[in-house]
């Protein structure tokens, strides 16, 4: 909810002007938003603009707490690799939303590597195919398509 790109997304498809969004938004809030929004006085709550920045501004300082869940991050066997990076380029978007784009990139790419199950990294890093996000993205699903992820790295194991 930090980033507000689906509020905002479903408020424009329902075209929803700013005093209609600031009604709906607190029906979506949870844990310290919503008891930062119930903070707000009235006249605060009523302007979604302020309502947004003022939880945006405070979410940053949980940017610590992102980044670790970031570094955290790993694949679970069954996920699909696209909602695995998804998740990925959400927490670091979090995190550090003002991260220039090839930093961006290259963090990325590491955090899905060494998220992976360790025989199916070590592979692509052995291989060298491991050279920009999308391409690796690509081949993992093409690989998965014969052989899911978790599969492979429990196959690469046995022969271990």
């Amino acid at each position: 909810m930090y980033g507000f790109t689906r509020f905002d997304i479903c408020s424009d498809a329902n075209c929803w002007d700013e005093k209609v969004r600031a009604v709906k938004l607190p029906t979506l809030l949870e844990g310290e938003a919503l008891a930062m929004w119930l903070d707000l006085s009235d006249d605060k709550r009523k302007n979604y603009g302020i309502v947004k920045e003022k939880l945006t501004a405070a979410m940053v300082s949980t940017s610590f707490t992102t980044l670790e869940q970031f570094h955290q991050r790993k694949f679970v066997p069954g996920e699909a690799l696209s909602l695995f990076l998804h998740k990925l380029k959400q927490l670091l978007d979090q995190a550090m939303p003002k991260l220039e784009a090839r930093a961006r990139k290259q963090i990325l790419l590491h955090r899905f590597l060494s998220g992976l199950p360790n025989a199916v990294s070590r592979q692509l890093h052995a291989t060298g195919d491991a050279k920009e996000l999308t391409s690796t993205l690509e081949l993992l699903m093409s690989l998965e398509e014969e052989q899911p992820v978790a599969s492979v790295s429990q196959s690469q194991r046995d022969c271990m």
